[in-house]
């Protein structure tokens, strides 16, 4: 796990990498100091669903980014963290490869998006004019820029405003502009006035076509039967990690932590530079609250767990006090006052020196401080449960000497779920006096949760309850590396193991661990996609039966780059065997239905198309990925009945590094 602290990250290996900074002395045009905006917060606001069902939206990323300078007519500075424009000095020039429009006829409109970091412009004048195309980001200078084209593509009174923002430029393109390499320089009129343009959230084409035939509107029902928090029978939690709240300041998604910090390669004073930046996704935006602003996000997270169907959290403690142990027990609290009967579970992280070394005099205090919340969950016989992270990171003696001193200093009893990183026979043997349940943290390819030994058969010999682990991917990108989850299908190995193994509790890891993309939590980057799946195995888990489907839906899930495609701004190599796992990577999108009846899907990726009969029930095809637009429609006969269209766009010219699966769903949220 990677803990931000005291509004800082833990410092974390960074790799050799070609810098992500560049443009020295160029302050004396620029006024002010840039504040990133993040790609995949500017690829939420540009990528939202058309207003039009018969709209779709294509994002275009640009192929090539740079500026030139005539005061060093000779330098390149495809490098710079950001682009400048100005009326003489500074050229920004942006190329675009247009080829996954496969009927530039059919295009609606065309808007430029820009993040800019600083504007002092106080007029009315950003200028955006076609060049040839003919020209390399490494290669350009302002003593060989491309030939410009006279006409202006944006109205005249595109304004800028000063300091930073995200502004929307409508552009006017022909059908032959569209339809080949798109290039453009970018101007300001205004003497003595530079406009910064940030690389970090690179200016994307939003480019809205009409399709041919109108796709179903989406429904805001599941298909299927939401379980009920569980007052008995089996239960399912969900790792909660304190670090990453919905927000971190209350600010406006466009500028608030995330954006500025942890999903800027240049954020936290250029800590995460050689790795990109910490974060690729992001908890789903909201405006700013008034009022206790994390009492309400914690009662947000709270209920939008309990409403796919999960019983309560259990909350990573990492240290005893501080921002992380304040968000632990407000999470509580908002369970407690929630009204849904959701509970919260501590769980001591022992991979944190800070929870690992306090005395157990004060571990024992602060646990009793947890526990006097109504959500902290207890067992019929009373007990409070405890729960764990690297559990053999301490001996089975200090675990018990926790449970003695919280009942004889507080009256209160302990049961113990013992979560192991390496579950071995000697520890179930070591650890069975101690523990009321035992788990692992689990694998994240589908092939390696098939063979895995049978850990829970032991658990139960040894006459423990076992909670099964269950994930939907792990993608490090901070420690480059990741584990192939094959879109869905470890997710869909997790479940077929832990109701084979006759589990009598799962968790899911995690709810919102965004610096190993192993969040299921609502997100920027797959929305409600993997909630929605995994409720369906939920309530098959609950109500140990197939849930009756009584709609229509379908998800969708794809990486936005190939596996293997280097970036331009990033060196270095993702490694593909995290944790020794040895599913060899994929490049492949892929369509999960829930029909209540057969239906015929089409399913496209870039202008490859893939039509099949579903049956159905659940099931999952894939396809290969390709550069483009993703989506699927589901018909029966000629009427469609769902569909879906992902706001991600899949880049064949990646800046960085993002190997994460990103999903959309064909229900409405």
């Amino acid at each position: 796990m990677t803990v931000p602290g005291s509004g800082s990250i833990l410092p974390i290996l960074h790799l050799p990498s070609r810098s992500w900074r560049g443009g020295s002395g160029l302050a004396r045009q620029v006024l002010a100091v840039l504040l990133s905006l993040s790609l995949a917060l500017l690829i939420a606001l540009v990528g939202s669903r058309p207003a039009s069902a018969q709209d779709s939206v294509v994002l275009v990323r640009p192929t090539a980014m740079t500026y030139t300078d005539s005061a060093s007519p000779d330098r390149s500075f495809s490098t710079a963290t950001k682009m400048i424009a100005s009326k003489t000095q500074y050229r920004t020039y942006l190329a675009y490869d247009m080829s996954a429009l496969t009927d530039p006829s059919k295009v609606i409109s065309t808007t430029l998006q820009l993040a800019i970091g600083a504007s002092a412009a106080t007029k009315p004048a950003l200028r955006i004019q076609q060049t040839s195309a003919a020209w390399s980001a490494t290669t350009l200078t302002d003593r060989n820029r491309p030939t410009t084209i006279a006409s202006v593509l944006n109205p005249g009174d595109t304004s800028v405003p000063a300091g930073q923002s995200t502004i929307s430029v409508p552009l006017t393109l022909s059908p032959a502009q569209l339809s080949a390499k798109l290039a453009f320089v970018i101007s300001y009129p205004e003497a003595y006035t530079a406009v910064d343009i940030l690389k970090s959230a690179p200016p994307t084409l939003r480019v809205v076509v009409r399709l041919p035939d109108a796709p179903a509107p989406p429904t805001n029902a599941l298909p299927y039967s939401v379980a009920a928090i569980n007052t008995s029978g089996p239960k399912v939690f969900a790792h909660y990690f304190p670090p990453y709240p919905i927000s971190l300041d209350n600010q406006d998604p466009s500028t608030d932590y995330y954006t500025r910090h942890y999903l800027n390669p240049d954020g936290e004073n250029g800590k995460f530079l050689a790795v990109g930046g910490l974060l690729r996704d992001r908890p789903a935006g909201r405006k700013p609250l008034s009022g206790d602003y994390k009492l309400t996000d914690a009662t947000t997270e709270v209920r939008q767990a309990a409403s796919s169907g999960i019983d309560g959290f259990t909350i990573n403690i990492m240290n005893w006090s501080g921002a992380n142990w304040d968000r632990t027990l407000l999470l509580a609290k908002a369970a407690s006052q929630s009204g849904t009967g959701f509970k919260s579970i501590p769980n001591i992280d022992l991979s944190a020196d800070s929870a690992r070394t306090a005395s157990i005099a004060t571990i024992a205090a602060q646990l009793n401080t947890f526990y006097a919340q109504s959500s902290a969950y207890r067992l019929p016989d009373g007990r409070y449960v405890l729960s764990s992270f690297k559990a053999e990171g301490q001996p089975a003696s200090w675990w018990q000497s926790i449970a003695t001193t919280m009942e004889q200093t507080y009256g209160k009893k302990i049961a113990l779920i013992t979560v192991f990183l390496d579950l071995t026979d000697a520890r179930i043997a070591s650890y069975s006096p101690v523990s009321y349940a035992m788990s692992i943290w689990g694998l994240r390819t589908a092939e390696s949760v098939r063979v895995s030994p049978d850990k829970a058969g032991k658990v139960h010999n040894a006459g423990m309850k076992w909670m099964a682990p269950i994930a939907i991917q792990d993608v490090r990108h901070h420690y480059m590396r990741y584990a192939e989850s094959g879109n869905t299908e470890t997710l869909r190995a997790s479940w077929t193991r832990a109701l084979s193994d006759k589990s009598d509790m799962v968790q899911l890891i995690t709810w919102n661990d965004y610096s190993e993309s192993t969040q299921f939590a609502p997100s920027q980057g797959h929305s409600t996609a993997f909630l929605d799946l995994n409720g369906y195995y939920i309530a098959q888990f609950k109500k140990a039966q197939t849930p009756t489907i009584t709609g229509d839906q379908v998800i969708i899930t794809h990486r936005i780059q190939g596996y293997a495609k280097q970036p331009s701004e990033q060196t270095g190599v993702m490694d593909w065997t995290l944790s020794g796992t040895a599913t060899p990577p994929r490049d492949t999108v892929e369509a999960v239905t829930l029909l209540k009846a057969p239906a015929t899907v089409t399913l496209r990726a870039g202008g490859k198309i893939t039509t099949y009969t579903a049956p159905a029930g659940v099931y999952a095809r894939v396809a290969e990925l390709s550069r483009g637009e993703i989506s699927a429609t589901v018909a029966r006969g000629t009427t469609p009945v769902t569909s879906v269209t992902s706001p991600n766009l899949v880049s064949s010219y990646p800046t960085r590094w993002d190997l994460q699966y990103y999903a959309a769903t064909s229900r409405g949220v």
